[in-house]
């Protein structure tokens, strides 16, 4: 029965993105516990997260009004897009992110112009990356032709 399950590519990939998930917990559980009691994520010092999310913010913010990439309110005015390019022009999540979250506020009247919005948002995201590293890492070492007990 498992044999049939995991020759079929589609639940394969269901069972790979499940072992993702489930190491996905055991990594965030702390985080995920922290943050429903404590309402805190990832505040050290030096982390770079407190940084983040405004910045997140913002380009949300500019992004989905459809500014200029000129903005007078950047300092003494600048080009956010590549001033800003460390937050989102290396990761394609941070595009998906703005779409969903844009689609969240739309079905749902989130307020992403909160900064309280963005700690939970950027835990959700970490998670999501950390299932989709395992994933693709695991594909990876299959067509390395590893053993499974290494590539799992």
């Amino acid at each position: 029965m498992l044999k049939q399950l995991w020759t079929n590519k589609i639940t394969r990939l269901c069972c790979i993105i499940a072992m993702g998930i489930l190491v996905a917990l055991l990594q965030f559980t702390p985080y995920i516990y922290r943050f429903l009691t404590e309402g805190v994520i990832f505040s050290g010092n030096g982390d770079g997260f407190r940084q983040m999310m405004p910045f997140q913010m913002y380009l949300f913010e500019h992004f989905t009004s459809f500014q200029s990439f000129y903005d007078h309110s950047f300092g003494l005015g600048g080009d956010y897009v590549k001033d800003l390019s460390y937050y989102y022009a290396t990761s394609p999540f941070t595009y998906i992110n703005f779409i969903f979250v844009w689609l969240a506020t739309q079905l749902f009247h989130l307020n992403p112009s909160d900064i309280g919005f963005w700690p939970g948002n950027q835990l959700i995201v970490a998670f999501v990356k950390t299932v989709v590293t395992y994933t693709l890492a695991f594909y990876y070492f299959r067509s390395l032709n590893l053993k499974f007990s290494t590539v799992f």
